[in-house]
């Protein structure tokens, strides 16, 4: 079963993007989460990594909503050097989250990059930025988010923008994990947070986790990474409130930093007009 797929790799990390299993919604429709009220407890603190992210992954889908932002920085020579993602998820089922996010990347020049993208259902749509050749009178492309094969044309604009929004399971990929090390408490915002760290073998991991999070490290070994490192803030009711991810890549070290806020709050996502949209899938 694939586990809660949310963003934290995002451009650098040219990963790729993971599909969900829900019917779409119609199109231009958007879908109102209700949050359910009472928070699963387990009956056990966990003390290892699947532990962990089972108790996390049934707090956030007892809220099913949040807000978040991602900042990354790349080292590297090549690709965008900082980049900003925000914007809301709803998790449906442990095999759906629908989510926007709105992104805004800054290469070596010092140019900056603006694009926006939409997932609903099985349907993935894209707001690339104004000068990227769409057909006339199309502002958004539509994939399917189990289509692999992105258009040649626009290949690095997915690789450096959406296509891995939900690519790679920041606290799921702890599954994959040999230990956790707790770091103590800090707070964040006005919320007390415990911390939890680990640091992934990649060849190691694979056989632990789904295949979503498998394709993603699959990518990243072939880029030169060996190894990634997770820290996780979560609150007296498992539900994350930070993610610190660092990955040594062949010339580069990546940095990310990920922030929740809102849970259990109202979300409104849709899918834009059907008129606007070019469909590639």
């Amino acid at each position: 079963m694939r586990r809660l797929s949310v963003a934290v790799l995002i451009s650098m990390s040219a990963t790729v993007l993971a599909g969900c299993v829900e019917a779409p919604s119609e199109p231009g429709q958007a879908r109102t989460a209700r949050p359910t009220p009472t928070m699963p407890r387990p009956t056990v603190r966990p003390t290892r990594p699947p532990q962990l992210v089972d108790a996390i992954e049934a707090a956030v889908l007892a809220k099913r909503t949040v807000a978040y932002e991602i900042t990354g920085r790349n080292g590297g020579d090549n690709g965008p050097t900082f980049a900003e993602v925000s914007g809301e998820y709803r998790f449906n089922s442990r095999n759906s989250v629908d989510f926007d996010a709105f992104l805004s990347l800054e290469d070596r020049e010092g140019e900056t990059k603006k694009s926006e993208g939409i997932g609903v259902g099985s349907a993935f749509f894209l707001k690339p930025p104004p000068d990227s050749g769409l057909p006339r009178g199309k502002s958004w492309i539509r994939r399917d988010r189990d289509d692999w094969e992105d258009p040649q044309v626009y290949r690095p604009l997915y690789n450096e923008a959406i296509r891995s929004v939900d690519g790679i399971q920041d606290w799921s990929m702890l599954a994959g994990a040999a230990k956790l090390k707790p770091i103590g408490r800090r707070t964040i915002g006005d919320v007390e947070t415990t911390g939890h760290q680990a640091r992934i073998n990649i060849l190691d991991a694979m056989p632990k986790v789904d295949d979503g999070s498998r394709r993603v490290l699959s990518d990243l070994y072939a880029q030169g990474a060996r190894s990634i490192g997770f820290t996780v803030w979560v609150d007296k009711d498992y539900l994350p409130r930070a993610v610190l991810v660092n990955i040594e890549l062949k010339s580069r070290l990546m940095l990310l930093d990920v922030r929740y806020r809102g849970w259990g709050k109202q979300v409104t996502i849709a899918e834009p007009p059907a008129a606007q949209v070019w469909r590639r899938s």
